[in-house]
């Protein structure tokens, strides 16, 4: 009987091999949650008071018709040579301090007509990850995961740290640009290589355990935060601990997957050779391995001969329909069509409602600093305990259970009593926690339907939705947030129900072995009862490879 890759990790097991890759990633990504909610404490809003010229009057304003009045702090009234009064902008202003010595928002004049930059710095990031997710699939895909993942790690590193010494605010958007851009491909890449090297048994717990640390990461964030009050050190504090994950890309291996499929068929031997020693486990013969790696070669797309041999304009236009090309595969076959549009729908609605929840938080009135280490506790039973809970229970079931109560607790906002801000704060939190389930699961769902030759395309392409809703939720809780406090719960609440329903079209993946082509995929029986019987089958076999 031919054997398949996911058997030759059976062999390999757990060791010396991939368990350090899986913690240095897992430490990376404990290192991004700080640049990626970086507007939060670089960036906030700040009270200010305008400071008056010599013949400057304040202006005052009442509060919608009260007795109460207020003080506007971006204009104020100056009298004319006629005698009447005409409003002027105000240029300077006083800070309030007394929570922050130095932001971005003091030190660029961030607010009134420019607050719309405060915005921006946060957003400009969002908008490089969805750039960044939507090109990651491809070179990951084409150049490999180990090559993508150092590139990724040392811009990142490179420019977060630049970023305490940049003098000029449009140089410091651009480099949060490019690390959003770089937040993905280093992420993704990071994850797809910790899969691909992992065996079947253990591929749920690792796949969360990876994601657990960004909760750690989010606590930390908001108690840097709360020690440093200066914005640039406090940049320079939570960048410089990054750096001790570059040295591991020396030790490093590509997966070998990603080789197979690639046809390197000699460099993936050298690399399961040197699993097998490290892991002091035994590999298949080598007749064996060879003739399983030109099987998965032969299944899997590859470029048109001619294209080979074009040249100029001809040629880059060949590159440019091969890269859109590439991404076809996710949408020409039956099931991959379904799967991918569901997993669509999917990451939108978690992305929506991860981020929303997180946004919404702050205009409960809690304390910023401890707002932001609740937010990243709430995240951590989803990061910790979803491995173990899928491995038992499935990813489809436990996914569309977390969808249903994100519902649940949020659709029930509306009906607090006026004036228990508390209770919908301890709502949001609950929310928080079951859809950080969600997005976990779903990273670890998505990465399992897909096949090899077209995993970090599909895992890419999804998380550019994640994105797409994380970008809408900021603009969801600024102005459904200004008509009811529970609007934008209703909406994240009403949205989990369709993604509750949609996950019902996906497959159950728990105990499946790896499709490393879109051929295997299309093959696979629909019908649930021959695939637990084939499962059945492949569990026997491996109880036999064990002995």
């Amino acid at each position: 009987m031919a054997i398949k890759f996911d058997d030759v990790l059976l062999r390999l097991g757990m060791g010396r091999w991939n368990l350090p890759v899986i913690l240095i990633i897992s430490y990376w990504t404990m290192n991004v949650p700080s640049h990626t909610l970086g507007g939060a404490f670089l960036a906030p809003a700040i009270d200010v008071t305008c400071i008056l010229p010599d013949h400057g009057l304040p202006k005052i304003t009442s509060l919608d018709g009260s007795n109460q009045t207020t003080v506007d702090q971006c204009v104020y009234l100056e009298e004319t040579k006629e005698g009447a009064l005409k409003e002027r902008p105000c240029t300077q202003w006083y800070y309030d301090n007394s929570t922050f010595i130095t932001t971005i928002t003091s030190e660029f004049n961030l607010v009134c007509e420019h607050k719309v930059w405060r915005a921006t710095f946060q957003s400009i990031y969002l908008f490089g990850l969805l750039v960044g997710s939507s090109i990651n699939g491809f070179f990951s895909d084409t150049y490999g995961r180990k090559r993508m993942l150092a590139v990724a790690t040392v811009v990142y590193c490179t420019l977060a740290i630049c970023i305490s010494w940049i003098p000029d605010l449009s140089a410091i958007l651009v480099a949060r640009f490019i690390m959003g851009v770089m937040h993905p491909t280093s992420n993704h890449s990071g994850y797809t290589l910790a899969m691909e090297m992992t065996k079947r048994k253990y591929r749920a717990l690792v796949g969360t355990l990876i994601f657990f640390p960004w909760g750690l990461g989010t606590i930390l964030w908001g108690g840097n935060a709360y020690l440093i009050r200066e914005w640039r050190w406090l940049q320079l504090a939570v960048s410089l601990p990054a750096l001790l994950f570059l040295p591991s890309l020396w030790f490093m291996d590509e997966s070998p997957r990603w080789l197979i499929v690639q046809g390197q068929h000699d460099r993936a031997l050298k690399v399961l050779e040197k699993a097998a020693r490290l892991n002091k486990a035994t590999l298949p013969p080598r007749d064996q391995l060879l003739t399983m790696m030109q099987n998965i070669a032969s299944e899997a797309e590859s470029v048109p001969e001619k294209r080979r041999h074009q040249r100029g304009l001809t040629k880059v236009m060949g590159k440019f329909l091969d890269f859109a090309r590439s991404y076809m595969i996710l949408v020409r076959t039956r099931r991959m069509r379904r799967y991918t549009l569901a997993m669509y729908v999917c990451f939108t609605v978690t992305g929506l409602g991860f981020y929303g929840l997180s946004l919404s938080g702050s205009t409960l009135g809690i304390n910023l600093f401890v707002f932001m280490a609740l937010s990243g506790t709430a995240e951590l039973p989803g990061k910790g305990l979803s491995g173990v809970i899928v491995e038992r229970f499935g990813r489809r079931n436990v996914n569309i259970i977390c969808y249903a109560l994100t519902a649940l607790s949020l659709l029930a906002v509306p009906f607090v009593p006026t004036g228990s801000t508390w209770l919908i704060a301890v709502l949001s939190l609950l929310g928080k926690i079951t859809i950080s389930f969600s997005y976990t699961i779903i990273f670890l769902h998505c990465a399992e339907c897909f096949p090899t030759e077209a995993r970090t395309r599909g895992l890419g392409t999804s998380t550019i939705m994640a994105q797409v809703g994380s970008v809408c939720a900021a603009f969801v809780v600024e102005y459904l947030g200004s008509v009811a406090i529970w609007a934008p719960s209703v909406l994240f609440g009403m949205s989990s129900l369709v993604a509750s329903a949609v996950m019902l079209t996906l497959p159950e993946t728990r105990g499946a072995a790896l499709h490393d082509t879109v051929v295997t995929l299309e093959a696979r029986p629909s019908n649930s009862r021959s695939v637990r019987k084939k499962n059945q089958m492949r569990k026997t076999a491996e109880t036999t490879l064990r002995t």
